[in-house]
Protein backbone atom coordinates (compact mmCIF):
# COMPACT_ATOMS: atom_id res chain seq x y z
CA UNK A 1 0.00 0.00 0.00
CA UNK A 2 1.64 3.47 -1.23
CA UNK A 3 -1.07 5.56 0.20
CA UNK A 4 -3.64 5.89 3.63
CA UNK A 5 -6.68 7.55 3.23
CA UNK A 6 -7.27 10.36 5.19
CA UNK A 7 -10.86 11.50 5.72
CA UNK A 8 -10.88 15.16 7.48
CA UNK A 9 -14.29 16.91 8.31
CA UNK A 10 -15.03 20.34 6.53
CA UNK A 11 -14.52 23.05 9.35
CA UNK A 12 -10.82 22.11 9.81
CA UNK A 13 -7.25 23.33 9.80
CA UNK A 14 -4.48 20.43 9.57
CA UNK A 15 -1.16 21.93 9.73
CA UNK A 16 1.53 19.15 8.56
CA UNK A 17 5.27 19.21 8.14
CA UNK A 18 7.15 19.08 4.70
CA UNK A 19 9.95 17.13 5.62
CA UNK A 20 8.13 14.05 8.17
CA UNK A 21 10.74 11.80 6.25
CA UNK A 22 13.26 13.56 8.44
CA UNK A 23 11.28 14.01 11.24
CA UNK A 24 13.48 14.31 14.39
CA UNK A 25 13.02 16.97 17.39
CA UNK A 26 15.62 19.04 15.37
CA UNK A 27 14.10 18.98 12.11
CA UNK A 28 10.67 19.32 13.54
CA UNK A 29 12.09 22.42 14.84
CA UNK A 30 13.14 23.87 12.13
CA UNK A 31 11.23 22.24 9.37
CA UNK A 32 8.63 24.04 7.22
CA UNK A 33 4.98 23.62 7.36
CA UNK A 34 1.93 23.63 4.93
CA UNK A 35 -1.41 24.39 6.23
CA UNK A 36 -4.74 23.07 4.68
CA UNK A 37 -7.70 24.56 5.34
CA UNK A 38 -10.78 22.55 4.73
CA UNK A 39 -13.75 24.84 4.35
CA UNK A 40 -17.19 23.89 6.06
CA UNK A 41 -20.21 24.64 4.01
CA UNK A 42 -20.70 28.00 5.26
CA UNK A 43 -16.82 28.71 4.27
CA UNK A 44 -15.32 28.53 7.75
CA UNK A 45 -12.52 26.47 9.04
CA UNK A 46 -10.38 27.04 12.65
CA UNK A 47 -7.82 24.83 13.95
CA UNK A 48 -4.62 25.41 16.52
CA UNK A 49 -0.71 24.41 15.92
CA UNK A 50 0.71 23.76 19.41
CA UNK A 51 4.79 23.95 19.40
CA UNK A 52 7.29 23.55 21.52
CA UNK A 53 11.22 22.65 21.94
CA UNK A 54 10.16 19.20 22.00
CA UNK A 55 12.89 18.21 24.67
CA UNK A 56 11.82 19.93 27.74
CA UNK A 57 9.30 18.28 30.25
CA UNK A 58 6.01 19.67 31.44
CA UNK A 59 6.48 22.91 28.87
CA UNK A 60 2.21 23.51 29.26
CA UNK A 61 2.83 24.63 33.15
CA UNK A 62 6.09 26.09 32.32
CA UNK A 63 4.50 28.37 30.12
CA UNK A 64 6.96 27.41 27.35
CA UNK A 65 5.44 26.74 24.32
CA UNK A 66 3.96 28.21 20.99
CA UNK A 67 0.15 27.87 19.85
CA UNK A 68 -0.70 29.78 16.46
CA UNK A 69 -4.86 29.44 15.82
CA UNK A 70 -5.93 30.00 12.22
CA UNK A 71 -9.41 30.88 11.20
CA UNK A 72 -10.89 31.35 7.87
CA UNK A 73 -14.00 32.44 7.20
CA UNK A 74 -15.70 33.71 4.07
CA UNK A 75 -13.03 35.01 1.88
CA UNK A 76 -9.99 35.57 4.86
CA UNK A 77 -7.64 32.86 6.32
CA UNK A 78 -5.78 34.57 9.59
CA UNK A 79 -3.53 33.13 11.89
CA UNK A 80 -2.77 34.51 15.55
CA UNK A 81 0.27 33.68 17.47
CA UNK A 82 0.49 33.11 21.23
CA UNK A 83 4.04 32.91 22.00
CA UNK A 84 4.28 32.35 25.83
CA UNK A 85 8.27 31.23 25.59
CA UNK A 86 10.84 33.56 26.45
CA UNK A 87 13.71 33.28 23.72
CA UNK A 88 12.59 30.68 21.93
CA UNK A 89 13.44 30.81 18.16
CA UNK A 90 10.49 28.71 15.85
CA UNK A 91 12.45 29.22 13.20
CA UNK A 92 9.68 27.22 11.14
CA UNK A 93 8.53 28.65 8.04
CA UNK A 94 5.04 28.42 6.11
CA UNK A 95 5.72 27.59 2.80
CA UNK A 96 2.27 26.41 1.34
CA UNK A 97 -1.14 26.95 2.05
CA UNK A 98 -3.86 24.16 0.32
CA UNK A 99 -7.71 25.33 0.80
CA UNK A 100 -10.44 22.90 -0.20
CA UNK A 101 -14.07 23.66 -0.40
CA UNK A 102 -13.91 26.36 -3.12
CA UNK A 103 -16.79 26.76 -5.49
CA UNK A 104 -15.13 28.48 -8.02
CA UNK A 105 -11.55 29.52 -8.93
CA UNK A 106 -10.12 33.36 -6.94
CA UNK A 107 -9.46 35.87 -9.17
CA UNK A 108 -6.91 37.42 -7.12
CA UNK A 109 -5.11 35.89 -3.71
CA UNK A 110 -2.85 38.77 -1.39
CA UNK A 111 -0.92 37.67 1.46
CA UNK A 112 -0.94 40.22 4.07
CA UNK A 113 -2.50 42.79 1.83
CA UNK A 114 -0.25 41.98 -0.72
CA UNK A 115 -0.05 39.98 -4.47
CA UNK A 116 3.41 39.70 -4.42
CA UNK A 117 4.36 37.41 -1.32
CA UNK A 118 4.13 34.08 -3.09
CA UNK A 119 5.27 32.67 -6.14
CA UNK A 120 2.45 30.63 -7.37
CA UNK A 121 -1.05 29.49 -7.17
CA UNK A 122 -3.10 26.75 -8.91
CA UNK A 123 -6.81 26.33 -8.93
CA UNK A 124 -8.24 22.53 -9.68
CA UNK A 125 -11.76 20.89 -8.53
CA UNK A 126 -12.35 23.16 -5.98
CA UNK A 127 -8.61 23.75 -4.28
CA UNK A 128 -6.46 26.31 -4.64
CA UNK A 129 -2.63 26.01 -3.81
CA UNK A 130 -0.85 28.58 -2.94
CA UNK A 131 3.26 27.58 -2.92
CA UNK A 132 6.38 29.96 -3.28
CA UNK A 133 5.50 30.95 0.40
CA UNK A 134 8.21 32.11 2.97
CA UNK A 135 5.91 33.30 6.13
CA UNK A 136 7.70 32.78 9.29
CA UNK A 137 5.24 31.04 11.99
CA UNK A 138 5.98 33.42 14.51
CA UNK A 139 4.11 36.46 12.79
CA UNK A 140 0.46 36.50 12.16
CA UNK A 141 -0.56 36.43 8.73
CA UNK A 142 -3.61 36.80 6.20
CA UNK A 143 -4.75 35.42 3.29
CA UNK A 144 -7.37 36.53 1.48
CA UNK A 145 -9.28 35.73 -1.89
CA UNK A 146 -11.86 36.65 -4.50
CA UNK A 147 -13.68 35.18 -6.97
Amino acid sequence: MDTIPTFIRGGSVVVRHLNVANSTSQTLRSGDYIVEVYLAADKSASGILFVDDGVSVDTISKDMYQTVSFNASGTRITSEVKLLYPGYNNTNTLREIVISGLEKAPTSVKINESEDDWASQSYKDGILHVTGLELQMQKAFCVSYES
